[in-house]
């Protein structure tokens, strides 16, 4: 119940401040490498590659937010969906602007041995990476992302990258 609570407040932030911001909206496709650790419900990593669509808005220049839903390649009952705050560094007429993200991922899968056993993680997300625009209305973005919940799965990663469109 307290996750549940938690999204909705987070959407309700997210939207109310997107409603107050005149900057640009954005909306992207995704691709990249999800690695999870070995945890308590299953043994080994799972490893997959995924593809997603993400939206988001310049609250101002330098800060971005994000909402992001991705599947994936190797597994029908992986999905992964993300909430992202990205802080921009540097000008934004540079050709390579880098960023730091904070976020948090939920993940749900079924058991890969065929039990109807739904496993749903939330994890808080880190990572850095940098965006360049490829045209006036088009960005190319690559980051890494490092995941954590409680102690449970601190080896879990991703990378990703997004060409996202500028929406006037």
């Amino acid at each position: 119940m307290r996750f549940l609570k938690s999204i909705v407040v987070a959407t309700l932030l997210f939207a109310t401040s997107c409603a107050f911001s005149s900057n640009q909206w954005y909306i992207g496709a995704t691709s990249g490498f999800f690695s999870v650790g070995e945890g308590d419900h299953w043994k080994g990593e799972i490893d997959i590659g995924q593809a997603g669509l993400q939206i988001g808005k310049f609250l101002r220049d330098d800060l971005s937010v994000e909402g992001g839903y991705a599947f994936n390649f190797d597994r029908t009952d992986f999905f992964v969906g993300s909430l992202s705050a990205i802080f921009w560094m540097g000008d934004s007429s540079q050709k390579y602007q880098p960023y730091v993200l904070l976020g948090t991922n939920v993940y749900n899968f079924d058991d890969e041995d065929g039990l109807p056993i739904k496993h749903r993680h939330t994890q808080v997300a880190f990572g850095a990476g940098f965006g360049s625009k490829i045209s006036e209305d088009y960005q190319l973005r690559a980051d890494i992302r490092l995941m954590a919940r409680n102690e449970e799965n601190e080896d879990d990663f991703a990378f990703q990258f997004s060409i996202n469109k500028m929406l006037k």
